[in-house]
């Protein structure tokens, strides 16, 4: 178990029971943000991907960079120690598979627990690659692999992805249908992504809220756990009544995002904040704590952890 302890700002990890607690100066204080820097950094290390799926932000496809090993070495020794877990975004895993396990291997000697998102064809192929891993999320993309992958892996934690579109409905009607006759017993959550309207994303038409509804309820009966990304937060928070339980969004106050050369975002979707992991010195000087970060943070706060990009 991890933990850390201020006056105003502690919290606790413990990875085996898959639980993370936040507090202040009291158990009922709830911190803005961390003044230390983020707890979960997400960092993409491939971004060519050969399923071009039509719900991708990325618009992703055979092109793109790939992260090197020695770039992921430099950016994980400038991280913060409070640091607990690193989120890998790939596209395609092939593109890094000689290095992905010495990823792993690091992250763990640095105390890190490391998490990944893939394709399903990608978490069957390579599921002995994951065992590293602290949990693994797979795109639902084609149900029945999902749950033949899902009995493959060796980890903690395996979820999947459902986006809440239209054009996503057939796939959600097929793993739901599989789930009903008891196809996995290693499935652990269902996800629920929010549509994001970019890349060629923006093609797709995203569910009323009403179909969303009825999608998260219908999951609460299939005997895995739910939940949502911090996008989705204040439609979870008026369903289950629990917002003690619920992130909203959480960027450039708990949570960050590098991508394959290095530049941090304080969203996968935020694009302007010019400043590079691997040239800075200080990464809480001169990163988490730059004045345009601070005044992004700012916003968001005040805007209640509302997303001011979707």
């Amino acid at each position: 178990m991890l933990k850390y302890k201020s006056s105003t700002y502690n919290w606790i990890f413990d990875e085996d029971k898959c639980l993370f607690l936040r507090w202040g100066k009291t158990y009922k204080d709830d911190p803005t943000f961390s003044p230390i820097g983020p707890e979960v950094v997400s960092i993409t290390i491939s971004e060519p991907c050969l399923r071009k799926c039509q719900f991708c932000y990325r618009s992703a496809g055979d092109h793109g960079n790939i992260m090197s090993l020695s770039t992921f070495k430099q950016i994980l020794e400038k991280l913060p120690s409070n640091v607990t877990e690193i989120s890998f975004g790939v596209g395609s895993l092939k593109y890094v598979i000689n290095d992905i396990e010495t990823m792993f291997k690091l992250c763990r000697e640095h105390n890190i627990t490391p998490n990944i998102t893939l394709n399903p064809e990608d978490a069957y192929e390579y599921a002995d690659k994951l065992s590293l891993c602290g949990g693994v999320a797979i795109s639902c993309y084609d149900p029945e692999l999902v749950l033949k992958a899902c009995e493959k892996l060796r980890v903690k934690m395996v979820s999947t992805h459902i986006i809440l579109a239209e054009e996503f409905r057939p796939l959600k009607e097929k793993l739901y249908t599989l789930l009903k006759m008891n196809k996995s017993k290693n499935l652990k959550q269902i996800t629920f992504l929010t549509l994001k309207p970019f890349g060629s994303g923006y093609k797709c038409k995203a569910l009323s809220k009403e179909e969303s509804i009825e999608w998260i309820m219908e999951a609460t009966k299939l005997g895995v756990a739910i939940g949502g990304d911090s996008c989705n937060a204040i439609l979870f928070e008026e369903l289950f009544k629990t917002p003690q339980f619920i992130q909203r969004c959480s960027a450039g106050c708990f949570h960050c995002n590098i991508d394959v050369h290095g530049d941090f975002h304080t969203c996968s979707f935020s694009k302007d904040e010019n400043l590079n992991v691997l040239q800075c010195k200080d990464f809480v000087k001169d990163i988490w704590n730059h004045s345009y970060i601070i005044e992004k943070r700012n916003k968001s706060i005040s805007n209640e952890g509302r997303c001011m990009l979707l």
